[in-house]
């Protein structure tokens, strides 16, 4: 996709998904300037996904300094419409690039998010190769983050951000700053 702005596979702005036993993968999107993603792109929206699979998307912003709000395979900003919380579970986000932040997953503004048996796995970044979270309340439960890349927050990046792990594996990512993570202000 190729658009000035909210771009990739799947986009929903003030929408509600619910994505259950399907593959997102192999989506490119280029040219944009903010709210992008290679696979799902959801901006003052929630996410429900479940035994699902992110893999080998990418998303390329022009300019990356001026823009962070993207995700190589996933991307959720903004507050939740209706209160809802978002959640992944039994999923793989793995093989995502983006040249930004968030290869893997980025959380931004206001999201109260789920993550339960999920791995995270082989994704870039410029910031958080795994994920990238910022002033949003994360919870992970049997979560697995191993062997992404990005030149800060190897696994994740984490800014402003309260979050709960239970049962989480961070092992085997690389970064100049902060191979397993990098927290800012959190």
């Amino acid at each position: 996709a190729i658009y000035p702005y909210y771009s990739a596979a799947i986009v929903g702005h003030y929408a509600g998904f619910d994505i259950d036993d399907s593959i997102i993968s192999a989506n490119t999107t280029t040219g944009i300037t903010a709210y992008a993603a290679g696979g799902i792109a959801l901006v003052r929206s929630y996410l429900d996904m479940d035994n699902s699979s992110v893999i080998n998307n990418s998303v390329t912003v022009p300019t990356p300094a001026d823009s962070k709000d993207s995700g190589g395979g996933i991307m959720v900003c903004s507050f939740n419409i209706d209160g809802d919380n978002s959640s992944i579970t039994n999923s793989t986000i793995a093989y995502n690039t983006t040249n930004c932040a968030g290869g893997g997953l980025f959380i931004g503004t206001g999201h109260d998010f789920y993550l339960t048996n999920v791995t995270i796995a082989n994704n870039t970044a410029h910031q958080g190769g795994g994920m990238y979270l910022e002033n949003s309340d994360p919870t992970f439960t049997h979560v697995t983050i191993a062997y992404n890349t990005a030149y800060s927050g190897g696994g994740m990046w984490s800014g402003d951000v309260f979050s709960t792990f239970t049962h989480v594996t961070i092992w085997g990512n690389m970064a100049n700053y902060g191979g397993g993570m990098f927290i800012h202000h959190s």
